[in-house]
């Protein structure tokens, strides 16, 4: 909250958009070590929590205060759905390449990490589009609209 104060929940969703395909791209490549899990997985955390809140923050601002719980909802089902999604499509990737012994290669996972990096890489394109403005005009915010307030 205090990052997008400063800075604007825009320049945060950019970041943890950014700092969740450094994550995936880092696993991608260096995975061979204990530390290379825990910095990947520290910077995941780092980039979905800006991502998510700010994300959220965002919404709230592109609509009108009496239409907040339909966005936020909104929101909430397009998450779940892409989380769903694609954790299964990282699933069918790893499954394509199980072997005789019934287990994954390692292919199966660095892939399924890289098309996550590249899926973070298209959110952070897409929140350049982002508009770099607040409520939109006519919006009450911090005190209660009076009878008869313009929505």
């Amino acid at each position: 909250g205090a990052l997008a104060g400063r800075v604007g929940s825009r320049a945060t969703l950019i970041a943890g958009s950014l700092l969740t395909a450094s994550s995936f791209l880092l696993i991608g490549f260096a995975h061979g070590e204990r530390i290379d899990v825990y910095v990947s997985t520290a910077l995941l955390g780092a980039g979905i929590g800006l991502a998510f809140a700010s994300l959220a923050n965002l919404i709230v601002e592109a609509v009108p205060p009496r239409q907040t719980a339909v966005a936020t909802g909104v929101n909430t089902v397009m998450r779940t759905l892409g989380g769903s999604v694609g954790g299964q499509v990282g699933a069918s990737l790893i499954a394509g390449t199980v072997v005789a012994s019934g287990l994954p290669t390692e292919h199966g996972y660095t892939l399924a990490f890289f098309l996550s990096a590249g899926a973070c890489l298209l959110a952070a394109l897409a929140s350049l589009a982002v508009p770099r403005h607040g409520r939109p005009a006519g919006a009450v915010v911090g005190r209660v609209a009076t009878a008869g307030a313009a929505d």
